[in-house]
């Protein structure tokens, strides 16, 4: 095994097919050393690797921009050294290296061989102080269901899906405009094989609210770790704690590129004793309200933390409450009427 050696940046090698427009499919070769990502040519990095023979795998044709969420698939093997057998995308987790800063790229902490990606702007990364590093050394560390990396942050990617199958998703940094693909490795240049990516950008999709689980330390409200950023979002929405045994906590959503990309806590609050719901506003869209063929169940499609009110009519002129205003806790809410005593037409009107 090779021994662990400061490292140095990267550009782009191996070939690319466009497959659609927000997702393209690359070959990542075991050589693509991603501390040569955006560097010229004649750059050097560890143990011997220079650019352009050992650069990573620029994602050309893929939109990047600030707050545009990726999802990989992965699959393939490489070898560290010609030897040694092929090791999957997720690493070699019995052997976890540990890369020094080099070229404006930060240090990271994961298993040999694992598939990285890492963010850059338009300039040249070694002229710039390299931001802190990540660790992915642990299994729970690689089991996130979010992340959102710095520029020249190298973080890990491995098969893009958490130990339970779910598809991880990667949000873009302020300022990102190109993406590489690399592997994890100080010295790249006498490895071999290599990984199948699909890259998708996945910030075309039909507007849904933002999901997110609670985190409580003695029973206060530390923080929220995002389910599903999302979207359609174009301010940022109103978020709301509510249930957990306790009361008073507080927090924020910040959007980026109409994704919710972080929930900030404002205030902990005090005596919970179990995992409060976080109720996060939906992104604009009109509501509507569905009947179904027995005209006794109503469903409201409606926005989360918005008041509403049920109204029907026997002429379409005079309106009448079924109901006492509400404020909405879920998208879809199916509530059973007495359609005869109450009329034949509904609407659903939203108050302040």
């Amino acid at each position: 095994m090779k021994t662990l050696k400061p490292l140095s940046a990267i550009t782009a090698l191996g070939f690319f097919i466009f497959t659609a427009h927000g997702a393209g499919s690359f070959n990542v070769p075991g050589t693509s050393c991603p501390w040569l990502a955006g560097m010229p040519n004649g750059s050097t990095g560890g143990g011997g690797d220079t650019a352009p023979a050992e650069s990573p795998v620029n994602a050309a044709g893929i939109q990047v921009s600030a707050g545009a969420v990726f999802t990989f698939s992965a699959s393939g093997g490489a070898f560290n050294y010609p030897c040694c057998g092929s090791i999957g995308p997720e690493g070699d987790t019995n052997n976890i290296y540990q890369v020094s800063p080099m070229n404006g790229m930060a240090t990271i902490t994961a298993p040999t061989v694992a598939l990285l990606g890492v963010f850059l702007d338009d300039n040249v990364p070694s002229g710039f102080s390299p931001p802190p590093g990540l660790d992915f050394s642990t299994a729970a560390a690689r089991d996130f269901l979010t992340l959102q990396p710095s520029l020249r942050q190298p973080f890990f990617i491995g098969d893009g899906l958490t130990s339970g199958g779910v598809t991880q998703q990667f949000v873009a940094p302020a300022g990102a405009t190109r993406f590489f693909l690399g592997i994890m490795d100080n010295v790249c240049y006498d490895n071999s094989g290599s990984f199948s990516v699909t890259v998708t950008n996945d910030n075309f999709c039909s507007p849904h609210r933002a999901t997110a689980l609670a985190a409580l330390a003695s029973g206060v409200f530390v923080g929220a770790s995002l389910l599903d950023l999302g979207c359609g979002y174009t301010n940022s929405p109103s978020v709301r704690i509510i249930g957990g045994g306790g009361s008073g906590a507080g927090a924020t959503a910040e959007v980026l590129n109409g994704h919710v990309v972080s929930i900030n806590v404002t205030n902990g609050g005090c005596c919970y004793t179990n995992l409060p719901k976080i109720l996060i506003e939906s992104p604009p869209f009109v509501p509507t309200v569905g009947i179904a063929v027995s005209k006794v169940k109503v469903t409201q499609n409606v926005r989360v933390n918005h008041n509403y009110i049920l109204e029907a009519s026997y002429d379409l002129q005079n309106w009448t409450a079924t109901s006492l205003q509400f404020t909405a806790e879920s998208e879809s809410i199916v509530s059973e009427f007495d359609v005869d005593a109450v009329g034949r037409y509904f609407r659903l009107r939203e108050v302040p």
